[in-house]
């Protein structure tokens, strides 16, 4: 993703103004706001995602029951200036098709075959925009931002427009959200087997750790280095 910048600068001035310029409130007063070190960095960042820490999950209904899918094996990136990331932010994350489980092996094995993982490994997400639409305070740490973007499965390409939280530590990001999704609207026909069926709408969950990629927790020692 990129930076966060004049985005963050807008929503401040558009607090003040609705707080009052002598910094009386009108009306009822306003939450006081927090800014996270992080959000306050003008340089740029790059975040890595963490994948043990990190998930990509999908709730299926279907005749008999419903059931869940989820992956941990994932990869990704983000990049921003945080005080202008409505203007600098980038990046995309990816998930290993054949790594989704749904406790089912028949299962698993029949959604493999549909989603082609052999010729189609991946499992897109990119960021082409990023828009802020709140500031953390001390009630809400969190941020909330429209993220837009394109998300690849096998040979089709959906473009999408996401809310997503965001909550900044001290060099770590955590992103999660979730949304509905169609499988035919990504060329996939939904399967069914004799008198089971499952169900053309999907929600789609994620929750994605990234950290900093110059955080000593990534750091790796070099060979044969002693411990």
């Amino acid at each position: 993703m990129r930076t966060m910048g004049r985005g963050w600068l807008g929503l401040l001035l558009v607090s003040c103004l609705l707080v009052g310029g002598d910094g009386a409130a009108q009306g009822p007063s306003a939450p006081d706001i927090v800014l996270p070190p992080l959000i306050e960095r003008a340089d740029p960042l790059l975040f890595l995602i963490v994948p043990e820490e990190s998930e990509v999950a999908f709730d299926a209904r279907a005749t008999l029951h419903d059931f869940t899918g989820a992956s941990r094996t994932l990869d990704g990136r983000v990049e921003a200036i945080p005080v202008a990331i409505e203007q600098t932010a980038s990046g995309g994350v990816s998930v290993r098709a054949a790594s989704l489980t749904t406790g089912n092996w028949i299962r698993d094995r029949n959604m493999r075959a549909l989603l082609e993982a052999d010729r189609y490994p991946d499992i897109r997400f990119t960021v082409s925009r990023v828009k802020p639409q709140s500031l953390p305070t001390a009630e809400q740490p969190a941020t909330t931002l429209l993220v837009t973007g394109q998300l690849q499965v096998r040979d089709v390409a959906k473009s999408l427009q996401l809310p997503v939280t965001v909550t900044a530590g001290t060099d770590t990001i955590v992103v999660t959200g979730e949304f509905p999704l169609k499988m035919t609207d990504v060329g996939l026909t939904p399967p069914s087997f004799l008198f089971i069926s499952v169900d053309n709408q999907l929600t789609v969950r994620f929750r994605l750790v990234a950290r900093l990629a110059t955080s000593p927790s990534l750091q790796q020692p070099p060979p044969g280095a002693e411990h």
